[in-house]
């Protein structure tokens, strides 16, 4: 197996970081989030916590739901692969 081909394999394996994420922990499938720990699918959000899909969560339900999310990615074939533009017109930069 070459080393491109490993690398993609773990890519797979792995989710996103994001993007245009700055001093983000742990919060993956985000976009445009600054300053936020925590996160899942979140969309230009800032100094936030515990929050999926923008939606505010307490720590315990937190992390039961985005073990609850990533296991039906998993499932699907979506974890570690980014989500696909709603418009063929929009470029994604090869996202």
């Amino acid at each position: 197996m070459t080393f491109l081909e490993q690398f993609e394999r773990l890519r797979s394996k792995t989710p996103r970081i994001g993007l245009q994420c700055v001093n983000n922990t742990n919060s993956p499938f985000c976009q445009y989030t600054e300053r936020s720990k925590d996160c899942f699918l979140c969309d230009a959000v800032n100094h936030a916590r515990f929050r999926i899909l923008n939606e505010q969560f307490t720590e315990e339900n937190y992390h039961k739901k985005v073990a609850e999310i990533i296991a039906q990615m998993k499932i699907d074939g979506e974890w570690g692969q980014w989500f696909p533009s709603a418009y063929d017109e929009v470029i994604t930069y090869g996202l």
